[in-house]
């Protein structure tokens, strides 16, 4: 499937789905037969040990990077627990303040912009 396409699936869960996590992301990419994964991170641009998702590759992360760019889709914080409902976290610290020194994980979710 190509990227564009996998984009507007994506873009169309999200707009169905608020609050969507990357674990919901994953999971259309899996119904969808899209190889995602990988040894990639999704970092934060302001700070090299916030870590929003790992495990996929360039191609996927660059899917919803595209989205978020373009201003379809926006980024929220949202409590570990969201990801634990979906069976699925990752095996970091969670982000509590800015002061930290090794990778943290910061759990989000996204939605489409207003």
């Amino acid at each position: 499937m190509n990227r564009s396409r996998m984009k507007q699936i994506i873009l169309e869960y999200i707009k169905n789905n608020g609050s969507t996590s990357f674990v919901e992301i994953e999971n259309v990419f899996e119904e969808q037969g899209f190889k995602y994964k990988g040894n990639g991170a999704y970092t934060s641009g302001n700070h090299k040990n916030i870590i929003f998702w790992m495990g996929w590759n360039e191609e996927a992360f660059n899917i919803v990077a595209d989205l978020k760019r373009d201003g379809l889709i926006e980024m929220q914080i949202c409590p570990p627990m969201y990801y634990l409902i979906d069976g699925k976290g990752l095996r970091l610290p969670i982000v509590k303040n800015k002061n930290i020194k090794i990778d943290h994980w910061l759990p989000v979710t996204f939605s489409l912009v207003n």
